[in-house]
């Protein structure tokens, strides 16, 4: 994956405007990248980045080691999985996500689409990520891109959710906890701003 063993013992990356630092456990700078006037994208682990600009015509994704693993043509914001093996790539109008793998192949769902993505949150610590849109869908993917749940409830004058229901489990699939009503939150659809801030 990576010539230089130093770069396998990264603890903690830093980003600023304009570099990245990629620091050891004990705090010594194992490496600083600048990036000029590129905007960034970074994995959880430190170890990938996604190099775009802000009007730009092309997302690159490397590894910190300079290897430059592909180039594609997009207009689209990268958001990188904690190891890097899911790439999601945002559109312009937040209406879809596109799911693509560390290759630069389509993977697991290939597209999730809503009205107006609101969230994206990546797992610290796996390739796990979930998506949540406007709407009131939500998307959860596994380490390969696949849909492995999917809400979406929303309601008005006219409709209304009078349960709902849910479950926790562990990696080992072991109940957690059961979702209670005071675990839910009632969020207006109708205050983007709320939601995206």
């Amino acid at each position: 994956e990576t010539a230089n063993p130093a770069l396998s013992r990264i603890n903690l990356h830093l980003t600023s405007s304009s570099d990245l630092y990629l620091l050891s456990a004990k705090g010594q700078l194992l490496k600083q990248i600048n990036f000029g006037t590129h905007l960034v994208s970074v994995s959880g682990s430190g170890k990938y980045y996604a190099q775009f600009d802000k009007i730009g015509t092309h997302v690159e994704f490397l590894n910190t080691a300079g290897d430059r693993f592909w180039r594609i043509k997009s207009m689209e914001y990268p958001y990188i999985t904690s190891n890097g093996k899911i790439i999601l790539l945002l559109n312009g109008d937040q209406s879809k996500v596109r799911i693509i793998n560390i290759n630069g192949n389509p993977t697991g769902a290939k597209e999730i689409y809503g009205t107006l993505c609101t969230v994206i949150s990546l797992s610290k610590d796996t390739d796990y990520s979930a998506i949540g849109f406007l709407d009131g869908s939500y998307f959860l993917l596994n380490e390969n891109g696949d849909k492995f749940a999917q809400v979406s409830e929303s309601y008005d004058r006219l409709r209304s959710i009078e349960t709902f229901e849910g479950k926790l489990y562990d990696a080992q699939g072991n109940k957690i906890k059961s979702v209670k009503k005071s675990d839910i939150q009632d969020v207006s659809g109708t205050e983007a701003g709320t939601l995206a801030d």
